[in-house]
């Protein structure tokens, strides 16, 4: 459970320049309850793909879904993915549409993400991947977050050209992508849609944390609708 949380809400990017994050309180957050276990195709693949033997992990929690989720300014709902435990070296994939509906006066960043290695309890730290649509294209990044704000992005010049503009990935889609997170040790390797973005390097003293699934709402409003997710633990 969480009282405070700090994060990913307020962010918009100008010139490589984040605005100050929204304060969101919240007095809890719920758990996405289990259904009916993905099938076993849809995380092997993905396993594999990410270079891992599946005996390397195991399958420690899934969920087929749906699980929709709205958004607006201020208003970021947040769901625990897992069991609330804390996940040090993992493999999460998980389908996710999105319907952005923006202040067309006024177009920031909407978009959807995970929340990981969540340090709520310890430094207040924590890590985001996320894919969104701005004015211009869809991107994504892997920020870090304190409890004073953004504190930048993970993926430096895979994000940001070299005039501090914003690098558009052409294997984000326009309305559903299927993406997998890999986090082993100080390295994070993200795919999106069978295809590979881009690796970052981790911060060394956030080795595990807590999971959490979100939309973002710079402006109007976000549905995001989470599916097929699951977390496959590596044996390190």
């Amino acid at each position: 459970m969480k009282a405070m949380i700090f994060v990913l809400f307020g962010l918009f990017l100008i010139s490589a320049c984040a605005s100050p994050p929204a304060e969101l309180t919240q007095a809890a957050v719920p758990t996405v309850t289990r259904t009916v276990p993905v099938d076993a195709e849809v995380f092997e693949i993905d396993v594999i793909t990410a270079g891992y033997d599946l005996d390397a992990g195991e399958l420690v929690w899934d969920f087929s879904g749906p699980q929709e989720m709205v958004g607006v300014p201020n208003d970021i709902p947040f769901r625990w993915l897992g069991d609330g435990s804390l996940y040090y070296d993992f493999i999460l994939g998980f389908d996710v549409e999105w319907g952005l509906n923006p202040d067309v006066d006024n177009i920031r960043s909407n978009g959807c993400g995970v929340v990981f290695r969540d340090q709520e309890g310890k430094t207040g730290e924590l890590l985001a991947l996320v894919v969104q649509e701005d004015e211009l294209s869809y991107s994504w990044n892997i920020e870090h977050w304190t409890p004073d704000g953004y504190l930048g992005s993970l993926v430096g010049d895979a994000y940001f050209l070299d005039n501090g503009v914003i690098d558009y990935d052409k294997l984000i889609n326009p309305d559903k992508n299927h993406l997998v997170l890999v986090a082993d040790g100080n390295t994070a390797t993200v795919f999106a849609n069978g295809g590979l973005l881009d690796t970052a390097k981790l911060p060394a003293h956030i080795p595990e944390g807590g999971m959490l699934m979100f939309p973002r709402a710079d402006t109007g409003s976000t549905t995001c609708t989470f599916s097929n997710i699951w977390i496959w633990e590596i044996n390190n």
